[in-house]
């Protein structure tokens, strides 16, 4: 709060400190107490809930008419059942190897509709088996091959990629038949 400065008759507005700039002018000594104090507090509560005692000063209170004991109670009785038989452990993930006839076709996994490269046959993938997937095999060429794929049951895939059907082309020297020639009215 700004006090008035009589002799100078002016109005002094305190210097604002930070806590920082409080503490380095604390001296040595007075941190070394402060830091003392703060152990005793903490090592005073340790020790104390360490004994079970909340404090070393308890109050008591005024001597109360003798409550009975409650009556005792019979305990849960409690049905362990035999352990059964372990379950089996899945791994994690299991690999899978891909190969195809020619070798080098492109693999792109399908799972749960997302499209993930894979890459050239041969090769070997390393996939969650708990889950089903898709595989498209495609090499240029050749009919492109979709397989499903339990890695619960099985742990390669080979395919046969067949020749690619082409529609037969007429040959260019093919002379068309009259009746398909076009007339010019000229």
């Amino acid at each position: 709060m700004p006090a008035y400065d009589s002799s100078q008759q002016t109005w002094a507005i305190p210097r604002t400190t930070t806590l920082r700039q409080r503490v380095r002018q604390l001296s040595p000594m007075t941190l070394a107490a402060i830091g003392a104090g703060a152990m005793a507090i903490v090592l005073g509560g340790y020790l104390g809930l360490r004994s079970g005692r909340a404090s070393a000063t308890t109050v008591s209170a005024p001597a109360a008419a003798p409550v009975p004991a409650p009556a005792p109670r019979r305990a849960p009785i409690l049905v362990i059942a035999p352990p059964g038989p372990p379950a089996p452990a899945t791994p994690a993930f299991v690999e899978l190897r891909l190969d195809s006839q020619p070798a080098g076709a492109d693999v792109v996994l399908v799972d749960r509709g997302t499209f993930s490269p894979l890459g050239t046959t041969p090769l070997a993938a390393t996939l969650d088996p708990s889950r089903e997937y898709d595989l498209v095999f495609t090499l240029p060429g050749r009919e492109p091959r979709l397989e499903h794929v339990d890695l619960r049951a099985t742990r390669s895939v080979a395919v046969a990629l067949d020749p690619a059907h082409t529609p037969a082309r007429r040959h260019p020297a093919a002379k068309r038949s009259p009746k398909h020639r076009r007339h010019s009215l000229s």
